[in-house]
């Protein structure tokens, strides 16, 4: 939307609405919260529970319908309020959150939580439930039944994100599943449409002060959708974002020091085999029964009423069981079940303020399976493998996928502490980074080795193309100061064209087809980018789609034992420029001229339908952004990869510019808020505004009427939250 005349200041207090809570503690405050131009809220609260009340408000002031759906999600009751998704779709989530027993992890981690954590998962939860109250215009019908929020939906929320979305999916599941069922054995599952770049440089290196580049690669969805704010409070500022729905941010910084994430190469979950017996399984060579539950999952119909679905859930001692085949089964075992106190870890890393402190929090290893990247105002960077790795005993082993599911013994139990796992702390080289390699490359020389950690720590050898882009900038440029990190996280550049084009080119100049020509000639004029206007990206693109998936079309193959020579060069040219003559020809089929630029056939979302740039792996693109294809007629549109994305630097004050590409609102957002898609396509960022924000970029003030007491007393009512709670 556009600002009007002078971008007035609008203060909004906001009505105090009548509650049991409010009136049996009359005592309240008002929290300023200061909404910038970008959409953006800052966050002025005086304790840990009134930032979490503000946090669950401004959350739904801009995505009010989008998080109760989220709740509902995670509740396993989607398919009652699906909206307009697919009724097919909705069961099929609610049958896998029912199937994982999230509802009763969820209510294991409230029961494991301290007072002052339930009294923020209970003012996060009021904060939503109070807006909801005071807006209820603003709430699709069908929603309003999933109101009130309790405490414990929150951490449904979280425990379906982070394990059975982040760790293992329905989709990893059925394609290990199917494997099985044909005799293969399953590959480690690599996450898809998952990913992330992050570096970290030193002073030496950057000339000035320490550097961090946050960019996760998520999808563009509300599942895991980014909600940008900064919070004030007598600890100091954080900015940063969270995850829809959750109360805490997980990537961003303060005045001294900042982290990311990435998507580690780790076991983040097992299959284990159990041999069947009768109506259970053999355990230790005794006949065990399965635990049975039967569930119920109602579904909407389009007319409104409701009809009531049965479904019998089995589980055994190492998980849900997920697959049956004949005389065996298969229980899903994931990492970090056991990590109540995440959002906690998370809040405490927020408000330290130098290394040493950040270092002790990172070892209660609630963070169950990203790695993380650091950087603080003292100079130090650091790189962590991270997450909650099962410690090797009982000579399970460890880099298969399906375990022995017919001991008590081989279940796993405990988790290598942060010491035996691989970490990077101040290197010579003065940067650290990780796009989803190994940890092997976390900085060059290589300081790390794998025969130096558990055997099977790691679930991949391969680094990346796009990682090894990073890593040859990094090499290559003797200084990367703030501007040069900017231009590395926005480059465009793919990889794989670096090294396989001019052999390419070379081979269809030569070759008989003459649509091998055709092609040879587009590819000799591109600029080797994604870029809006690149023509030859999609060829190359359709060219790369249509060559084997393995190594041998490369002369110089990967090798993990000297990572960043290959892959390059083609070792059977002939075929790659017959392959290209297919492209050209493919191309045309489909009513594309062969040389169309890339950002007339690739858009970005929204009304305008912008040219977009960038492109997924493999093609080796820092810049990362996912596509798909809407409809039967040539075209996409991006629905992932750079969501958020930060550079800053750790001066005396911090400097930061960063994008949140689809913006902060999925409601109608407030006069004056501006649209962040075009500086995606104009491959720019923002400078991130922090407070005080200057009153020409404030587009909305408001005053949330809180009680300190409220959430204090609805925690401590001692009546536990049952997450299957009727909603009406």
């Amino acid at each position: 939307m556009g600002i009007t005349g002078n971008r007035l200041l609008a203060v909004i207090c906001v009505v105090i609405f009548t509650s049991p809570f409010l009136r049996a503690a009359p005592a309240r405050e008002q929290i300023p919260v200061t909404w910038d131009s970008w959409g953006v809220p800052h966050i002025e609260a005086s304790s840990e529970n009134a930032l979490a009340y503000a946090a669950g408000w401004t959350q739904m002031r801009s995505h009010a319908n989008a998080v109760l759906t989220l709740m509902a999600r995670s509740r396993g009751r989607l398919a009652e309020t699906p909206g307009q998704l697919q009724l097919d779709y909705a069961l099929a989530q609610d049958r896998w959150v029912h199937q994982m027993g999230i509802a009763s992890t969820a209510l294991q981690w409230w029961e494991q939580q301290q007072p002052v954590e339930r009294e923020s998962l209970q003012s996060f939860a009021d904060g939503i439930n109070d807006y909801a109250t005071a807006h209820r215009g603003e709430i699709d019908d069908e929603l309003r039944a999933v109101l009130p929020i309790q405490a414990v939906d929150v951490l449904a929320r979280l425990a379906h994100v982070m394990l059975y979305d982040f760790a293992v999916s329905a989709a990893k599941v059925g394609d290990d599943t199917r494997a099985w069922r044909a005799g293969a054995e399953p590959a480690i599952a690599s996450v898809q449409n998952r990913g992330s770049n992050a570096v970290a440089i030193a002073p030496r290196k950057s000339g000035s002060a320490a550097l961090l580049l946050s960019n996760p690669h998520l999808p563009w969805s509300d599942l895991v959708r980014w909600f940008e704010y900064e919070s004030v409070t007598p600890h100091g500022n954080f900015y940063g974002v969270s995850l829809l729905g959750l109360p805490t941010q997980v990537i961003g910084f303060n005045q001294k020091l900042g982290w990311t994430h990435t998507v580690n190469p780790m076991h983040s979950y097992y299959l284990y085999e159990l041999k069947l017996k009768g109506d259970g399984y053999l355990l230790d060579g005794e006949p065990t029964a399965f635990q049975t539950r039967t569930e119920t999952i109602r579904l909407r119909q389009p007319s409104g009423e409701f009809i009531d679905k049965l479904i019998t859930f089995s589980d055994s001692l190492f998980g849900p069981v997920v697959a049956r085949n004949k005389d065996r089964a298969l229980a899903l075992w994931v990492t970090g079940k056991d990590a109540a106190h995440t959002l906690t870890q998370y809040r405490d890393m927020a408000r330290a303020q130098d290394h040493e402190t950040f270092n002790r929090l990172l070892k209660r290893q609630q963070i169950a399976i990203f790695s993380i990247i650091y950087a603080d105002r003292d100079g130090k960077i650091a790189y962590y493998f991270g997450g909650r790795n099962p410690a090797s005993r009982n000579n399970i082993h460890r880099d298969a996928l399906i375990l022995d599911g017919s001991k008590r013994a081989n279940l796993w139990t405990d988790v290598l502490p942060l010491e035996q796992l691989p970490a990077v702390i101040d290197p010579e080289s003065g940067w650290v980074q990780n796009a989803n390699d190994p940890p092997w490359t976390a900085t060059q020389p290589a300081r790390l080795s794998s025969t130096d950690y558990a055997k099977g720590l790691v679930t991949s050898t391969f680094v990346n193309l796009r990682a090894q882009r990073i890593i040859q900038r990094l090499e290559a440029t003797p200084t990367i100061d703030f501007n040069a990190l900017l231009n590395l996280k926005l480059d465009t550049g793919s990889e794989l064209a670096l090294r396989t084009l001019d052999d390419l080119i070379a081979a269809g100049r030569q070759a008989s087809d003459p649509d091998s020509q055709v092609g040879a000639r587009i590819l000799s004029g591109w600029d080797r980018a994604m870029n809006a206007d690149s023509r030859g990206a999609v060829l190359f693109s359709q060219w790369v789609k249509l060559m084997p998936g393995d190594d041998n079309i490369f002369t110089i193959p990967f090798d993990p034992r000297n990572p960043l020579a290959g892959p390059r060069g083609l070792a059977v040219p002939a075929k790659a420029a017959g392959l290209l003559g297919e492209a050209v020809r493919g191309l045309r089929e489909t009513g594309v001229a062969p040389d169309v630029a890339w950002g007339e056939l690739f858009k970005l979302p929204g009304a305008q339908r912008l040219p977009a740039n960038g492109g997924p792996d493999p093609l080796g693109l820092i810049r990362a952004t996912y596509f798909a294809q809407p409809g039967p007629t040539p075209g996409y549109i991006a629905n992932g990869g750079d969501g958020f994305s930060a550079v800053v630097e750790f001066g005396t004050q911090p400097r930061a510019m960063g994008l949140l590409a689809y913006g902060n609102f999925t409601e109608p957002s407030p006069p004056g808020v501006r649209d962040q898609m075009q500086l995606y396509a104009d491959k720019r960022l923002r400078t991130l505004l922090r407070a005080p924000v200057d009153s020409s970029d404030i587009v909305l003030k408001e005053l949330i009427p809180y009680s300190p007491n409220h959430s204090l007393r609805a925690a401590d009512t001692g009546n536990r939250p049952v997450p299957t709670m009727p909603w009406r």
